[in-house]
């Protein structure tokens, strides 16, 4: 029974002191490391967390959907449908709170460091400069 413990031990010993030896190197930009105490402080105005953020598509999406359901609750209230009105209403809370933990979360992964590819050798297909793929 210890032996099979020992075993366990040894081969999760292994993994672990394995994987620095395949660390790879990354390098991180300060320059974009963003405030994330700034970032879920100025996301309480709708889409600017993640202007701040530089996430400019998802400040497209969010705004627009937010534009959306807001526009839908207003038609949906002077229609007088309760029911769809509120479902709406949840949608535009739910996304207004969904855009101020966004941009909080991807303020703190600013941070994380990223993949730095220092050359296309190692790529499997690679563009020439006529832009035709070779193998």
């Amino acid at each position: 029974m210890l032996l099979r413990h020992y075993k366990l031990y040894s081969f999760i010993l292994v993994i672990l002191f394995s994987s620095i030896l395949y660390s790879q190197d990354t390098e991180i930009d300060s320059s974009k490391v963003k405030n994330p105490s700034f970032a879920w402080k100025i996301a309480f105005i709708p889409g600017m967390g993640q202007l701040y953020n530089g996430n400019y598509f998802k400040f497209v999406g969010l705004v627009g959907a937010e534009i959306y359901a807001v526009s839908k609750f207003n038609h949906l209230r002077s229609k007088g449908n309760i029911t769809k009105r509120n479902t709406y209403g949840w949608w535009v809370v739910g996304l207004y709170f969904y855009g101020i933990l966004d941009a909080y979360v991807d303020a703190h992964l600013s941070s994380f460091p990223k993949k730095v590819k220092k050359n296309n050798e190692d790529s499997f297909l690679k563009v020439n400069d006529s832009t035709k793929i070779v193998k």
